[in-house]
């Protein structure tokens, strides 16, 4: 019996390292599968990426948009072989943001993924999905991996790469300005842009001296120059949106600095009464706001985007999803609070709010703020207090804009603007 239970305890062991062996060739397999298709996306973006720009920049040399359309197209086939002519007359793209049309003609080429914002000079690319093969993915019926890129470029130059604006009041906003407060704009061919314009500052003195307004102006301010524009402030982040995949909501009900990653959504405020640095690049996702009387800054070469987005409750077990025209939190900085971020992680913006929340004054500081990136707040509008703001732009709407003292400096981005810039052609993903 003794014997017999020997060789049992052997079989069973050699059973147990036959299923660790099994499952550790399912695990490499797999890694192998998803870093081929990792490669495959860079691939497919760097395809997306020079397509936007080869299209944006035929229309700055006045080409027509069947023209943009077919560069975008030869360059992306050249670019990913996958490519071809079925898999652009099947395409489509159902997250097209509806200032975005599809052009008579183009629809001959790209199907619907090229598109047009022709007020905001944008050009969209969505590159047909394409098939990441899987190898070794069979063995957990896994047999494709699908692989899509999206991305924008602005077509009008300007050496920012931001177009005309530093400071963008779109779709209905306004910008307002009040008590002693400042404007400057060091890049000289960009200015304050807004929908309707209130400059009724003391003591301002913004640079540049021209200020331009579409729907109205109410400034009684005579030390500048009002030029009224002959259409809408454009977007400069029309092609930007919030995405929640993969993020996953904190178990932290009251997070503080050590709390604080990467692609974690904090369902309550969070509050940083002291020094708090990030040292992992990515975005940072809140429900509620922050509320800082301390300072929170990136470390050195962190890039870092804090995007205040929403959920469906506020509890660790809820899940975050988009506003879809809820309120988000704020950013809140008192007399003695900094926020200080280097270069931004998405899309060229340090502060984003998702692109479907409403809100008033999702910013509001007596405070510091520094940033290596804009403030881009969709359909929200932000309130501007006694400290100093930079930023590479501030783009809002729906709402006033205010600022009631206190100096907002606008910057040029580094490198020139956006993600990547070829002769003053901005490329936005």
């Amino acid at each position: 019996m003794r014997a017999r239970r020997g060789s049992d305890d052997r079989g069973l062991a050699l059973l147990m390292t036959a299923g660790g062996m099994v499952a550790l060739l399912v695990v490499a397999a797999l890694v192998i599968d998803i870093g081929y298709a990792k490669q495959m996306r860079r691939e497919a973006q760097a395809s997306a990426d020079s397509a936007a720009l080869a299209a944006a920049q035929v229309m700055a040399d006045g080409g027509t948009h069947v023209a943009a359309a077919t560069a975008a197209r030869d360059l992306a086939d050249t670019n990913l072989k996958a490519l071809d002519a079925a898999s652009w007359a099947g395409c489509t793209d159902p997250d097209r943001p509806a200032q975005y049309s599809v052009k008579a003609g183009t629809e001959a080429v790209t199907g619907g993924c090229v598109s047009f914002d022709d007020a905001a000079k944008l050009v969209r690319v969505v590159l047909p999905a394409v098939d990441s093969p899987s190898f070794f993915g069979r063995v957990v019926d896994r047999n494709r991996y699908v692989v899509a890129a999206t991305a924008s470029a602005l077509w009008e130059t300007s050496t920012s790469g931001m177009g005309t604006c530093g400071i963008c009041a779109i779709d209905g906003g306004e910008f307002q300005q009040a008590g002693n407060a400042n404007v400057k704009i060091d890049d000289g061919s960009r200015r304050i842009e807004a929908d309707y314009l209130r400059i009724n500052a003391n003591g301002a003195a913004n640079r540049p001296k021209t200020l331009a307004w579409y729907a109205g102006n109410f400034s009684n301010n005579d030390k500048y120059d009002y030029e009224k524009l002959g259409h809408p402030v454009p977007n400069p982040f029309a092609s930007v949106t919030v995405d929640y995949s993969g993020v996953t909501m904190s178990s932290v009900m009251n997070a503080g600095c050590a709390d604080l990653r990467p692609d974690e959504m904090y369902p309550q405020t969070v509050n940083l009464n002291s020094s708090c640095t990030l040292t992992q690049s990515g975005n940072y996702y809140f429900r509620n706001g922050i509320q800082i009387s301390g300072t929170l800054k990136a470390g050195n070469g962190v890039k870092v985007t804090l995007i205040f987005g929403c959920s469906t409750g506020t509890q660790p077990t809820d899940t975050p999803r988009k506003c879809n025209g809820d309120l988000t939190g704020n950013v809140n900085l008192n007399s003695s609070g900094g926020l200080q971020l280097g270069e931004p992680y998405k899309d060229g913006i340090s502060l984003l709010w998702d692109e479907t929340a409403r809100g008033d004054s999702v910013i509001n500081f007596n405070g510091n703020i520094k940033l290596g990136g804009a403030f881009y707040a969709r359909w929200s509008s932000p309130a501007f207090g006694n400290g100093t703001f930079e930023a590479t732009a501030i783009v809002f709407g729906k709402g006033t804009g205010t600022q009631n003292g206190g100096n907002i400096k606008i910057v040029n981005p580094a490198g020139g603007g956006g993600v990547g810039t070829i002769g003053g052609i901005s490329l936005w993903r």
